[in-house]
């Protein structure tokens, strides 16, 4: 294509939508190469990451390359099927439509009256019936079904785990229909393998080669660099100052493109500090007024859309901001915010992926998120301020109480539960304040009463004299009869009190040392939050009991809660531990057996071979049983040894760290 030597330019540069194949500015990225070759190996592949990363546009590149080699493909856009308020066979019949289109079988395939013939199967089944009979059939060559915008599935309004565990189902029909080896799938869109299958019992999403999309490289942006040539007169200095804010985000680096040749003269050379200038003036400052932000939009609609996770993740990204960056461990949480594009992974640190990202969702903005999503926001905020030193920004009372209500339910920042636990302690310590007091106030009755035993002999004499005035004695003496009992039940009182604070004061601290070591040791986290609800399940049953409530059907308010902080820790405990899936063997994995300690794991499968793993699922070792199958493995009570058995009939028996000690044989079938 010839470029254009005017301002016309500014047209070939595509912010936003699939550039056309063709397209004289699209940058190859490693990705390019990577899924060609997958599809060329009938790997099913999944592109799945953040908007405006380039993944429709790199289908287009890959479609036509194989196109060109004499695959069949077609794209289907399940945008384009519809996702609002549409049945389950009105929807799967709009998704046969699309491929019988696509792969241009309409000529020859009477869509209407097929479907009418398998009214009775289900919408799925005939999805499958549709692939197997009529699509492997008509198409002899191999077949690349390429699903953009998966993730609009998951608005629809009836289940699609099915959709996912049927493009499964495919790929392991490989081993009895030798047609299913031509087809390949590839999903595209904004979501996580967790999110196609979200159905616990079922069999997770876990085939297909996941294509990492990384940001546009200078040394293969040259389509870029002559672009730009027509209007300035040093295009590459010009390019790599672009990439030093934008990191190569395919949309954000395509935008500064056009801006600056936008914005500048014919033959213009622009210094950095120009370039950085337009960057802030027309990108940056004042964003949120701008008309053409959509994209910055999209970003921030995504990380605050669900009031439940923003706070979550908005004190992730604070983490981020202010160290720089943290550790990446895959977390749902951290997975949710790699999906806004906000930040990216690299290195195995979670990292704000640009300058420009960085100049927008600055420090301002997260506090201005977090001040609309708190109702404690100006006081947290006093309070960090001052190094969490200030004590009088810390919560009291109803203000409390409501925003431990708030807080319930909500995945909220490290800072927030400090803050909350900070603040229930100190509202603790007043109550200890009070109870000393009580107890000097305790100290008077108590030497009132026993005033009031004096007056009270005192009163029986003079009442054995049957004057009025002795009447008048014993009246004195019966109000010091109450001063005294009430004095009594007033210290039992406070006993009782006194051991429900320390009880729920030490319950505050362990909670609080739960929260602390969510970050570094989950496990442990979980552990001593579970400890913690429990003695809070306890006190909470004693106040029920105390009330007289019917402990099966139970329930106080948050108000009447002895400590919240128990509750806050194994609500964010439970959500950021990890469920790890450990590719340990080949095919079946029959048995699997935890040391009596909980530090290693063995597993036996169909491959003969029994492997130890860490108990965060980090591979230790693999031992050679040369077993066939291995049918069983357990660990002995010491944990120093384990025995397998399989199908060869014998047992065999090895040392703590996999070194084999002995092969018994024990009988000649399977040992199970």
């Amino acid at each position: 294509m010839t470029l254009p030597s005017d301002g016309h330019a500014t047209d070939l540069f595509q912010p936003g939508g699939s550039l056309a194949a063709d397209a004289p500015t699209y940058v190859k990225r490693d990705a390019d190469d990577a899924l060609y070759a997958a599809i060329q190996a009938r790997e099913f592949c999944y592109v799945l990451n953040s908007r405006q990363m380039g993944k429709s546009s790199l289908r287009v590149q890959v479609m036509r390359r194989l196109q060109g080699e004499g695959v069949a493909c077609a794209a289907i856009d399940i945008t384009r099927i519809g996702s609002q308020q549409v049945e389950a066979s009105r929807w799967y019949a709009g998704l046969i439509r699309s491929l019988a289109s696509g792969f241009e079988l309409t000529p020859a395939f009477d869509l209407r009256r097929w479907l009418r013939e398998q009214e009775y199967l289900t919408p799925v089944q005939q999805l499958g019936e549709f692939i197997e009979s009529v699509l492997l059939v008509q198409i002899e060559q191999p077949v690349v079904i390429f699903v953009d915008e998966i993730d609009s599935v998951l608005s629809l309004n009836f289940p699609t785990d099915d959709l996912f565990t049927f493009i499964r189902a495919c790929y392991n029909q490989r081993v009895d229909n030798p047609a299913y080896n031509r087809l390949t799938f590839v999903l595209l869109g904004v979501a996580t393998p967790a999110d196609l299958v979200r159905d616990k019992t079922r069999t997770p999403f876990n085939v297909g080669r996941a294509i990492e999309l990384s940001g546009l490289q200078f040394d293969r942006a040259q389509p870029l660099v002559e672009a730009l040539s027509p209007k300035l007169a040093n295009p590459a200095e010009v390019l790599q100052c672009i990439l030093g804010w934008t990191e190569g985000q395919p949309f954000l680096t395509q935008k500064l493109c056009r801006l600056v040749v936008e914005q500048s003269e014919t033959g213009a050379t622009l210094t950095n500090e120009a370039v950085d200038r337009l960057v802030q003036t027309q990108v940056i400052d004042h964003w949120e007024t701008q008309d053409d932000q959509d994209h910055l939009r999209t970003i921030q609609a995504r990380i605050l859309q669900d009031e439940r996770q923003a706070g979550r993740l908005l004190g992730i990204y604070q983490q981020v901001l202010q160290q720089g960056a943290v550790p990446y461990d895959s977390s749902p949480e951290q997975m949710a915010l790699r999906l806004s594009g906000l930040v990216v992974a690299h290195q195995g640190q979670l990292e704000v992926y640009n300058r420009v990202y960085g100049g927008v969702f600055n420090a301002d903005w997260v506090n201005q998120a977090l001040g609309r999503l708190r109702p404690y926001g100006e006081a947290i905020s006093a309070w960090l301020g001052s190094g969490r030193q200030d004590r009088s920004r810390l919560l009291r009372g109803q203000a409390l109480i409501d925003a431990q209500g708030w807080a319930l339910g909500k995945n909220l920042g490290t800072q927030d539960y400090e803050f909350l636990a900070a603040s229930r302690e100190l509202d603790l310590q007043k109550v200890q304040a009070a109870l000393t007091t009580q107890q000097e106030a305790n100290q008077i009755l108590a030497e009132a009463r026993q005033q009031a035993e004096i007056e009270l002999a005192r009163a029986k004499q003079t009442l054995n004299r049957a004057n009025r005035r002795n009447g008048l004695s014993l009246v004195g003496a019966a109000t010091a009869i109450i001063i005294a009992g009430v004095a009594g039940l007033s210290a039992m009182s406070a006993n009782k009190v006194r051991t429900q604070v320390q009880a729920v004061t030490e319950l505050e601290r362990q909670a609080s040392s739960a929260l602390r070591q969510i970050d570094s040791d989950q496990t442990q986290a979980l552990v001593s939050a579970l400890e913690a609800g429990q003695q809070l399940q306890g006190l909470v049953n004693q106040k029920a009991q105390t009330k007289g409530a019917v402990l099966v059907n139970q329930k106080l308010a948050l108000a009447e809660y002895p400590a919240v902080s128990p509750i806050y820790s194994l609500h964010q405990a439970l959500s950021r531990i990890e469920a790890r899936e450990v590719p340990a063997h080949q095919s079946s994995v029959w048995s699997v057996s935890w040391s009596p300690d909980g530090e290693t794991l063995a597993t036996g499968g169909d491959d003969g071979s029994v492997k130890l793993w860490g108990r965060t699922g980090e591979p230790i070792k693999t031992l050679d049983a040369q077993q066939s199958r291995v049918r069983s493995v357990s660990w002995s009570p010491d944990g120093e040894t384990l025995a397998t058995g399989g199908d060869d009939g014998s047992v065999k028996l090895w040392g703590r760290t996999g070194e084999p000690i002995q092969t018994l044989k024990a009988q000649q079938s399977s040992v199970w």
